[in-house]
C-alpha cells in the first residue's frame, strides 16, 4: 500500500479544515445571536458576539409560561427518546435474525 505524499495530506487537510468551518458557522451564528444583547443585535458576518448576556434566557425562564413551556420540551424528548429505543431494538432484532420482513 502506498502512503500519501505530504502534499496530498496537507491538501486534505486543509480541505477538510474548510469544510469543517462551513459547516460549524452557522451554529456560531445562532450561539452569538442568543447570546447578544438584544439591543445589539447585527448583521455582521462575525460569528463571535461584541457583548455577552444572559438576558434573553433570564426573560424566557422568568416568565410565568417558562414552565409550560419546559415541560412540553421534556415530554417531546421523552417521546423522541423512546421513539429512538423502539427503532433500535426493531434494527436488533432483524440483524439477528430473529424477526423476518416479507
Amino acid at each position: 500500500m502506498k502512503s500519501r505524499s505530504l502534499w496530498m495530506t496537507a491538501a486534505i487537510h486543509a480541505f477538510l479544515s474548510v469544510v469543517c468551518v462551513a459547516v460549524m458557522y452557522p451554529v456560531l451564528w445562532v450561539v452569538k445571536m442568543a447570546v447578544s444583547p438584544s439591543e445589539s443585535l447585527s448583521l455582521s458576518a462575525s460569528p463571535i458576539p461584541d457583548h455577552v448576556t444572559m438576558e434573553h434566557f433570564a426573560t424566557v425562564m422568568g416568565s410565568t409560561d417558562a414552565q409550560g413551556h419546559w415541560g412540553v420540551s421534556q415530554f417531546a424528548q421523552a417521546g423522541e427518546q423512546i421513539c429512538v429505543l423502539a427503532l433500535g431494538k426493531l434494527r436488533s432484532l432483524i440483524k439477528a435474525d430473529k424477526l423476518e420482513l416479507r
